[in-house]
């Protein structure tokens, strides 16, 4: 009888245990994990901490994101840097601003200029006339569009140190194409001088995740359906615990509008003063710095998926690209952690002649091979010594030892079928053949000592044998 008391006591103890554990986790989690949702560099955004200052946290990152785009980036508020310098500036002279705005500007520009100025910050009078961004649904006219491309030119905008110039009159800055990556890259920095365990911040397309989760669950980040509503995902990249990522995505369907079956959007390529158009819909680009990522991902939509992914591997990026066939193209880092959840989206196989999947080490290696082989050819071409008799096997069995010394013509002839061998100038060759390929045909002349010809068909083999070294002139 004491025994079942002694059982049912543990029993009690250990449902009390697990009680306690299971409401304190609850109570934990509720607790811990802090939301908001707000409005801020002109967008929606999303904030989640984990940590017993969640809130604080929330409130610091905002004001210093608030600040970001009010202060230095916004080319519409009239305090901030952009402004000043786009409204202020005079051709080729010195223009001093702050040490943030100046490495945003250069890491922008880096970025720019290794691709062609592609990603250009001087776009903005171009986006006024075509107007997507303020709700406008009409195309401008070849003559505004050709008007505002002459004010677009990022190679007449540069930075040293602190230190801008901008060489031609009437030009505009816009950094929306990395503001909102430089913002995710402030919150995770301001999160690393506080307690927050782990923490999602998202504005508009830029991501980052931050840390755990206190469950110990991976971060899941829903990559947006491009031709679904609002809020529809089609896709799910997972990153591990404790992991830091930021994660960007540009597309054709944030702002746009239609006409005559095409669609016109925000992102306008610099080349053509015209939206993208190059069959990719949306590019969603992983990797550890937000603005890179930010900037990445819109100029995956201003090249073509070839150009996009080995500029991505420059980089050490990763990124899911979707064409307008719903063919869905992720980059190998992406593989295992990247999920297709909507049925009409198909994953496809990168096809460019693998060339753009081979890495610069590949290329080495690669060529260094090549090399090695041709130089391994040459060696056999020059210091193997002629042969001057061949050895014919049939069936395993010598039943020929030729003279190659002496030109002339050889029969074999089995159950299988013949073969016409030919010896002419030293070399040999199998002149005809009954077989089906003719392979042994194909195999042309032979004369170094150890080459062979061999017809499957028959059973037929050709030895090269003999020879003498060959001379070298010593002077």
């Amino acid at each position: 009888m004491k025994k079942w008391y002694r059982i049912a006591a543990v029993v009690v103890v250990m449902v009390a245990v697990i009680a306690m554990v299971i409401i304190s986790g609850v109570r934990r989690s509720g607790e811990s994990e802090y939301t908001r949702n707000t409005i801020t560099m002109g967008t929606a955004a999303s904030f989640t901490v984990y940590g017993s200052h969640g809130s604080e946290n929330i409130d610091g990152m905002l004001k210093l994101i608030d600040s970001l785009d009010k202060d230095v980036l916004s080319w519409r508020s009239a305090d901030s840097e952009i402004y000043r310098v786009n409204n202020t500036y005079k051709p080729d002279e010195d223009i001093t601003v702050s040490s943030g705005l100046a490495g945003v500007l250069k890491q922008t520009l880096d970025i720019s200029r290794a691709h062609d100025d592609l990603l250009d910050i001087t776009i903005r009078p171009l986006a006024d006339v075509w107007g997507i961004e303020d709700g406008r649904t009409e195309i401008p006219s070849q003559a505004d569009i050709d008007s505002a491309l002459r004010l677009v030119d990022v190679s007449k905008v540069g930075v040293d140190g602190d230190t801008l110039r901008i060489s031609e009159p009437g030009m505009m800055l816009d950094l929306g194409a990395v503001g909102k990556g430089y913002g995710c890259d402030m919150a995770a920095e301001y999160l690393k001088g506080t307690d927050a365990a782990g923490a999602c911040v998202a504005l508009g397309g830029s991501i980052v995740v931050y840390g755990s989760k206190p469950d110990g669950t991976a971060w899941k980040v829903g990559v947006k359906d491009p031709r679904a509503g609002e809020g529809t995902t089609m896709g799910v990249i997972s990153f591990g615990d404790g992991e830091t990522a930021f994660v960007s995505t540009s597309g054709d369907y944030e702002k746009y509008f239609e006409q005559d079956g095409r669609r016109y959007h925000h992102i306008l390529d610099p080349r053509t003063g015209y939206p993208a158009w190059n069959g990719t819909i949306a590019a969603t680009v992983v990797c550890d710095n937000g603005l890179t990522s930010d900037a990445l991902s819109t100029l995956c939509m201003l090249m073509d998926k070839d150009k996009a992914m080995k500029t991505i591997q420059e980089y050490g990026a990763e990124a899911v690209i979707i064409d307008e066939d719903k063919n869905v193209y992720v980059s190998e880092g992406l593989k295992d952690r990247f999920t297709i959840t909507a049925e009409d989206y198909k994953l496809a196989e990168w096809c460019e002649d693998m060339a753009g999947w081979f890495r610069k080490k590949d290329l080495i290696l690669c060529g260094v091979l090549l090399v090695a082989g041709i130089i391994c050819w040459l060696v056999m071409r020059l210091v193997l010594p002629t042969g001057n008799t061949a050895d014919v096997y049939i069936d395993d069995k010598l039943v020929q030892t030729i003279d190659m010394t002496v030109d002339d013509t050889y029969e074999f002839n089995t159950d299988r079928g013949s073969n016409t061998v030919v010896v002419e100038s030293g070399k040999i060759s199998v002149g005809d053949a009954d077989c089906p390929d003719k392979v042994c045909v194909n195999m042309g002349w032979k004369s170094r000592r150890g080459e062979t010809i061999t017809c499957l068909p028959h059973k037929l083999v050709i030895e090269i044998q003999g020879g003498r070294e060959r001379d070298i002139d010593v002077q």
